[in-house]
């Protein structure tokens, strides 16, 4: 009899063995340890990663009146692809600037170079949309030649800012990159043609060896051919060009193709 209750015991308890298992196992798969899919997709969003992209697109508003087509790319890194810091260069051939300081049918061309903070919220599997705002400080460069030649050329560089957003989409490793910008080099920027109270000549200067121009430059007296930098009221030499940047304001619109690894 006490052998039969033991036989009976060790019986139930065998049997009990396996529904308990899997029991605990069903457990740690629903709330416990994650599945490998389950891990795969929470690490697939959160991982750090570069960024790289290259645009087309119009300048648009403010100085940059009538619009003008601009280029360029960016690179950037993003940290769980949320925050990061990226590097902009945009360049226009031929910035149509609202005030006319280098002669009629003169555009010059205006470069971009700034270094941005980047904030972005992955959505979707795989955070395949990313909306973003950026903004940054960096360089905006401006150099025109007159019409006829370029041994009158005149160029400079002032510190600028920028700030803007946009989405990007991803399909895997490529995808496309969207954004709105606006620029701003740093003065005041003057409408008119402020050269200060030196002598301008507003009509070709056609003097011996001089190419002609119809620009806004300083000449020395009438019959003169040189074609100096005017000076503002601090005595500073003031080009045409640097006059022109000063406070030079637009926005920017760009669409362009990107990469992600």
């Amino acid at each position: 009899m006490r052998m039969s209750w033991t036989t009976t015991c060790l019986t139930a308890l065998c049997l009990s063995i396996p529904p308990v298992a899997a029991a605990q196992s069903a457990d740690a798969t629903a709330g416990g340890a994650p599945s490998p899919q389950q891990y795969s997709t929470a690490t697939s969003t959160s991982s750090n990663g570069w960024l790289a992209s290259g645009f087309v697109g119009s300048n648009f508003a403010n100085n940059a009146n009538p619009s003008s087509m601009d280029v360029g790319g960016s690179v950037a890194y993003l940290w769980k692809r949320k925050i990061g810091a990226e590097f902009d260069l945009g360049v226009t051939p031929s910035f149509q600037l609202q005030s006319n300081y280098f002669g009629a049918g003169v555009q010059p061309r205006v470069n971009s170079y700034m270094a941005n903070a980047v904030w972005a919220i992955p959505l979707g599997h795989d955070g395949s949309w990313q909306p973003f705002v950026s903004g940054g400080a960096g360089a905006i460069s401006l150099r025109a030649e007159t019409a006829a030649s370029s041994v009158l050329a005149s160029d400079d560089n002032r510190a600028g800012g920028n700030v803007g957003g946009g989405v990007m989409g991803f399909a895997g490793h490529w995808g496309f990159k969207s954004d709105v910008r606006y620029y701003r080099a740093s003065g005041t920027y003057n409408s008119a043609t402020p050269l200060g109270t030196s002598p301008v000549s507003t009509s070709p200067v056609t003097g011996p060896g001089t190419p002609p121009t119809t620009g806004p430059y300083s000449v020395g007296g009438a019959g003169m051919t040189n074609v100096s930098p005017v000076t503002n009221a601090t005595n500073e030499p003031t080009t045409p060009a640097s006059v022109a940047l000063s406070g030079l304001h637009f926005w920017r619109a760009n669409v362009g193709l990107a990469v992600r690894w």
